[in-house]
């Protein structure tokens, strides 16, 4: 599946905070998702709802979690980290590797490969 949003300047999003219902395995690994809700109180609701039909509650449980959501139109969005990353500077990281590899060569393979 493609992402639509790879490489294009999002304008008109908004980060919203969403309630997940989802179901959990066993060993309380969520293995699918129920659904996304504004409202706890509805999420919920279909939490229980789910509980109680026999054709959803096997052995799983269910959860509502708060996550957060990239999205412009409240119909489809993307999944935010809550937590706030720092990217790393590839392009220094990137010269260190390629320092790194210099420095492992001996003069004479530097030679041979036009390095100097």
């Amino acid at each position: 599946m493609e992402m639509p949003a790879i490489g294009k300047i999002l304008n008109n999003f908004s980060v919203e905070e969403y309630f997940e219902v989802f179901e959990v395995n066993e060993n309380g690994i969520k293995i699918r998702s129920i659904g996304f809700f504004k409202n706890e109180d509805a999420a919920k609701v279909i939490k229980d709802q789910c509980k109680k039909d026999p054709d959803m509650a096997h052995f799983e449980t269910f959860k509502v979690e708060k996550c957060f959501v990239l999205t412009s139109d409240e119909k489809t969005g993307f999944i935010v980290l809550p937590d706030m990353i720092f990217l790393t500077p590839e392009k220094e990281t990137l010269k260190k590797i390629k320092e790194n590899a210099f420095d492992k060569l001996l003069p004479s393979e530097r030679k041979i490969l036009g390095l100097g």
